[in-house]
Parts: structure tokens; sequence; C-alpha cells
């Protein structure tokens, strides 16, 4: 079952969290750059992680479904 998105703001938060966490090191560490050009690509970058997180939150595991060993 997909986990819903609310209103709340602390499910927002921890999604956003989660796509920094998630994006990839350079981005985070480009925002630092002195280079104006690198800043905007890993700002960029940092933006469609945290999006993509929103738009596609991790789905809970349903309590009642059996792990299947693969």
């Amino acid at each position: 079952m997909a986990q819903h998105l609310s209103d709340s703001p602390n499910d927002l938060e921890n999604l956003a969290r989660e796509g920094l966490m998630l994006s990839p090191g350079w981005a985070r560490v480009g925002l630092t750059f002195g280079d104006e050009r690198l800043r905007e690509q890993a700002l960029n970058e940092l933006a469609a992680s945290i999006a993509k997180r929103i738009a596609n939150p991790p789905v809970e595991a349903d309590p009642d479904q059996l792990p299947l060993a693969l």
C-alpha cells in the first residue's frame, strides 16, 4: 500500500530531507563552489532530487504481507 503524502509540514520536511540525503554528494558539496555555473548545476540537481522524493514517496510495507525469499 502506497504512503499518501499529507499536508503535514513534518511529512514534507522528512521527504525533503530524504531527497537531500539521496542526492549525489557532488551536488551537496557543489553549493559551496566558487564557480556560479557549478553552483547552479548543483542547485538544479538538489531541487530535482527533492522533487523526485516528494512526488514518489517511499512505499510502506503492509504488515500483513508475508516476506518472500528471493
